[in-house]
């Protein structure tokens, strides 16, 4: 999903320390789990980096019990590992593995996720296994969105508000299933100012960006509470209903089909695209 000559350019600094802070929040809610064992043994359990008991008294197959360990912590780990210290080198060395020449780095991602998961037996095991999902949507379905009725290049736009102000905003401009731009409102003079949470500003918006870098396939702006609820670290076939009958959010799509789906795209689209500032 992402061009090897991807540009980042203007970024609002506000809003990148506002994005950079809300998204950290919501994506670290669930901290991992780590069980060492010797000889099947356990020795040491972390939650979180604090020591806490471990709840086995033998270990025969790392596999079953990080499943079981997972199942047991009721959403508390969003990831459990369990190894010897042996197996934490061969770990170690499963995801750290050479990039291939001219290799994107989604596909490096998934080399490097099916080397991990081979790698796994009754000494050493991850659960849930290893996945490309972030956000409210699979990683597939965005993957599919992209490169499905996509046009060839075109644009999504994202904002989200508290209350009336602009909290961050995003463009991002994808060609041929990968995205080569990402900038922000204040790439376009006045516009962080003057934008509103409305749907005439959601147009005007729209018609500027267009102007400017062509088709626009989807754009959403969303209220910062419906934001956190939309990232609350399940998977989403849709928006929420309440967002869109309340008139707390509003969209535009170009796109064929039911236009609550590329919304949704829109909006999950900035888990699968890191921004930074260079």
């Amino acid at each position: 999903m992402i061009a090897r000559t991807l540009s980042v350019i203007d970024l609002d600094p506000a809003g990148y320390a506002n994005f950079s802070e809300s998204f950290a929040q919501l994506s670290c809610g669930h901290p991992q789990a780590v069980l060492w064992h010797e000889e099947g043994f356990p020795r040491k359990m972390l939650l979180d980096g604090e020591v806490i008991s471990v709840p086995f008294n033998r270990i025969l197959d790392a596999r079953d019990t990080a499943r079981e360990i997972y199942e047991n912590f009721s959403g508390r780990a969003r990831r459990v590992v369990v190894t010897d210290l042996e197996g934490y080198d061969r770990l170690y060395a499963a995801v750290n593995p050479s990039p291939e020449a001219g290799e994107g780095k989604y596909r490096f991602q998934e080399r490097m996720n099916r080397q991990l998961a081979a790698s796994f037996d009754e000494r050493k095991a991850i659960y849930p296994l290893p996945d490309m999902t972030r956000g409210p949507v699979a990683f597939e379905q965005m993957r599919a969105f992209l490169t499905g009725r996509f046009p060839q290049v075109a644009s999504l736009i994202f904002a989200v508000f508290e209350e009336e102000k602009l909290y961050f905003s995003f463009v991002a401009r994808a060609g041929f299933g990968l995205v080569d731009l990402v900038t922000s409102f204040e790439h376009w003079p006045g516009l962080t100012r003057e934008v509103k949470f409305s749907a005439e500003s959601l147009d005007q918006t729209v018609e500027r960006v267009a102007g400017e870098l062509g088709e626009v396939a989807g754009a959403l702006f969303l209220g910062k509470k419906d934001f956190e609820r939309l990232y609350d670290g399940k998977r989403h076939d849709s928006l929420p209903v309440s967002l869109i009958l309340s008139g707390a959010a509003f969209g535009y799509s170009g796109l064929p089909g039911v236009a609550e789906n590329t919304f949704l795209k829109t909006a999950a689209l900035f888990c699968y695209v890191p921004v930074w500032v260079p």
